[in-house]
């Protein structure tokens, strides 16, 4: 059996470790309850930069700052080591649900009807921060549909993404996703002879550094970058660090799990220069890095982790499928982790809070809970549940179908998935429903129904 263990006590050394950490200013700040007001107002007395760094499909048992032993990723561990790891995060199970979810900080009910399209009366983080005076970019995977007329309507203002529209056929996206890759730009796709030779993650990566470049040196306004990583998505290839590279049929989507440690850490690498790039223009001191994934590892790989073999499960409901790495770092974030649950449509309210700007009051009923007391030691309310609508494809006979609730160790499915109620830190891979609770259990089991219920007076008509 496979149990689950959110903080090994090796992790807690690791995130204390000072070596080699980015220059973000964690000097004291005011502290004590009595200063906590402060303190806040000091937080947020000026607007951050927002750099947003998701990558694909990367589970919380890969990265080795979560106890991962499988994968090279000295750049994200040493994110890590300087900021606050939240150790109970919490995604969907596959990409277009997740992502979704945390820009628009809606579960799936309220909004979500088909893979790669999100409903053109939807407001985004980006929405909220453009209309507050900040500057706005998207680099890498969209997977949102619409092209130009969807991406600047949800409030980016500037864009380098693969996937504009939603064409349905992945077997046809993979062979434009990484080598001379297939990319979309002010409205067109970029001719062959701009993309020849290259490597998606590596033109993102310049974007994005090119873009903050140009609003530091030709702006007053604060950025917010979504950097939306292409890696570590399958097919499964070599990275340009690989001999096998120049060979390989990227055009055939060829696709082999051998080359996934290398996928790891290129993205590693990409995260490393973004890094590098913030250092360079001296902004490390103004901008708040938050790195995380969109869902599961892949179920074809196997990693290890805490010496236990964990088998990726994205698109599975299980613990696997929807655990993912959380980091927050920045200029008075102090290292250290935090077991509170968060989820993605906690992003919206956050980030609302890390600017200093009212939440949104016109973008419809919103899911998430701000977690910025937990990034600044303040005294703030965490949930104390997560709530997953997992539809990935519009059509009702769709056998993914799933929708539950969970609190720290116990999960409840909805009424119509046979009422599986399940203790996921004893048995994560969700094998042996409790089927003669506890007096306890039942008062859980009846708290998780109760949130999957008041859920569905949200759910999309």
């Amino acid at each position: 059996m496979k149990k689950l263990t959110l903080i090994p006590c090796a992790l807690l050394l690791l995130c204390l470790s000072s070596c080699n950490k980015p220059g973000f200013d964690n000097k004291e700040l005011p502290a004590g309850v009595a200063q906590d007001a402060v303190k806040s107002q000091t937080l947020r007395s000026r607007k951050p930069n927002i750099l947003l760094l998701v990558a694909d499909d990367i589970g919380y048992e890969v990265p080795a700052y979560t106890g991962g032993q499988s994968y090279q990723t000295p750049n994200i561990d040493s994110l890590a080591r300087v900021g606050r790891q939240f150790s109970d995060a919490n995604s969907t199970p596959l990409c277009s649900p997740s992502r979704q979810s945390f820009l628009t900080g809606k579960y799936n009910n309220q909004n979500y009807t088909t893979w790669g399209t999100m409903l053109r009366d939807q407001k985004t983080i980006a929405n909220m921060l453009r209309s507050n005076g900040y500057a706005t970019a998207v680099s890498g995977k969209w997977q949102l549909d619409g092209g130009d007329v969807a991406i600047r309507g949800f409030g980016f203002s500037d864009y380098l993404v693969f996937l504009p529209y939603n064409g349905g056929d992945e077997s046809e996206e993979n062979k434009g996703r990484y080598k001379d890759p297939t990319l979309y730009q002010k409205g067109a796709y970029l001719p062959q002879s701009a993309t020849q030779g290259k490597y998606a993650d590596d033109m993102f990566v310049d974007f994005t550094s090119r873009f903050i470049d140009s609003v530091n040196r030709n702006t007053s306004k604060p950025f917010f970058v979504y950097h939306s990583f292409s890696l570590c998505h399958m097919p499964f290839s070599p990275t340009p660090d690989n001999p096998d590279y120049a060979t390989w049929d990227f055009a055939g989507g060829a696709s082999s799990k051998k080359y996934f440690p290398d996928m790891v850490r290129y993205m590693d690498k990409e995260v490393g220069k973004l890094m590098d790039t913030l250092k360079a223009k001296n902004l490390l001191n103004n901008t708040i890095v938050i790195f995380c994934s969109d869902n599961g590892t892949p179920k074809s790989i196997t990693s290890t982790w805490n010496n236990t073999s964990i088998d990726g499960a994205k698109g599975l409901t299980n613990v696997y499928g929807t655990h993912v790495p959380f980091i927050v770092a920045g200029p008075g974030i102090k290292p250290g982790i935090k077991n509170n649950i968060i989820d993605f449509t906690d992003l919206m309210p956050t980030m609302a809070d890390l600017a200093g700007i009212p939440q949104p009051t016109t973008f419809g009923h919103l899911d998430g809970v701000s977690f910025y007391g937990a990034i600044y030691d303040l005294p703030f309310t965490a949930r104390d549940w997560t709530y997953i609508y997992y539809k990935p494809l519009s059509s009702a006979g769709d056998k993914r179908f799933k929708v539950f609730a969970r609190q720290a160790q116990y999960k409840k499915y909805d009424e119509t998935d046979v009422n599986h109620f399940y203790d996921i830190i004893n048995d994560p891979l969700e094998e042996h429903p409790i089927t003669n609770p506890t007096p306890e259990q039942k008062k859980i089991k009846q708290q998780l129904n109760n949130v999957i219920n008041t859920q569905e007076q949200y759910n999309l008509q």
